[in-house]
């Protein structure tokens, strides 16, 4: 069984470091871009919500506790 990726939404305004071109807060991005939405590092999370990548659904979903 492959152990699933925890992600966490990105808080662009707190991952200021980041250099992905396609992230979903940038400016004037036209939205098919802005595919770039989560990050692994839970200091840069938006929600303080985990997530991961469901294949049935082809969603991100949050992880219930």
């Amino acid at each position: 069984m492959i152990k699933e990726q925890v992600l966490y939404l990105c808080d662009p305004k707190k991952n200021k470091g980041c250099t992905v071109p396609c992230c979903y807060g940038k400016p004037n991005i036209h939205p098919d871009w802005g595919k770039c939405k989560y990050t692994d590092d839970p200091k840069y999370s938006k929600d303080g919500k985990e997530y991961w990548y469901n294949p049935e659904t082809s969603k991100y979903e949050t992880i219930k506790k």
